[in-house]
């Protein structure tokens, strides 16, 4: 599973970032990897946005993501 820097994942199209509010992201499970991978459509996130947000907050660099 290819883990992709937030730099690539911030630049990719956010149009279908269309929940406004989302459960909170507990900081130890993003450290320890235990959460879903972000799918990605070529240049567009499909879902995890919380989670980038969260990852870019807790500065860390990369997150798993499933191609699609």
């Amino acid at each position: 599973m290819p883990k992709i820097p937030l730099t690539e994942l911030e630049r990719m199209n956010s149009d279908l970032d269309l929940f406004m509010k989302s459960p909170p992201v507990d900081p130890k499970l993003l450290k320890q990897d235990l959460y879903p991978p972000l799918p990605v459509c070529r240049n567009t996130m499909v879902w995890g946005f919380h989670f980038l947000r969260a990852a870019a907050e807790w500065e860390y660099q990369k997150l798993n993501c499933r191609r699609v």
